[in-house]
């Protein structure tokens, strides 16, 4: 697969997610990163959320010899939730839920030019995937206001049923 196929599955990922306004330049630049960003998961089931990710390329068409990126898996769970979430007034809340989940993690846009301006969010990621983040989820994807069970020992899709629970969503 060329190059430009790779980078029109980059430009068709960041589409998914519908306009960020103003900050469209920073964000594409934070979709970009997100993409060389590996996901892993060190949770059993995790790796199903992986699976998503992978199912992306799937849908656009393209075969790719990688691991599933941050911005696959991301892209992935925000449609996840779009159909947990259904709601018949809107088309699509992907991008919603996707700048959501870059919320609650803490990621900030970043300068592709300026390779400092990443390690705040290489320290973010890496606490995600290794599960530094706070019991009750904060730091993580799904922040908790009332903890049930340690966020940290909890799968993805769990903690997000539960996050969905508390915030009526």
């Amino acid at each position: 697969m060329g190059p430009s196929n790779e980078l029109a599955y980059m430009h068709w990922l960041y589409e998914q997610l519908g306009s960020k306004g103003s900050n469209e330049e920073e964000y594409g630049d934070l979709c970009y990163w997100l993409y060389h960003q590996k996901f892993y998961s060190i949770l059993p089931n995790d790796d199903n959320r992986a699976e998503d990710g992978l199912q992306l390329r799937t849908q656009f068409g393209i075969q790719l010899d990688l691991d599933c990126s941050m911005l696959e898996f991301l892209i992935a769970l925000a449609m996840r939730m779009d159909y947990i979430l259904h709601d018949p007034r809107y088309i699509n809340r992907i991008g919603k839920w996707f700048w959501m989940l870059v919320d609650n993690l803490g990621l900030d846009p970043v300068d592709v030019n300026e390779p400092r301006s990443h390690t705040r969010n290489q320290v973010i990621v890496q606490r995600f995937l290794e599960r530094r983040y706070n019991t009750s989820g904060r730091g993580g994807l799904f922040p908790l206001k009332r903890g049930l069970k340690d966020q940290r020992k909890v799968e993805i899709w769990y903690q997000m049923m539960d996050y969905i629970s508390q915030e009526n969503l």
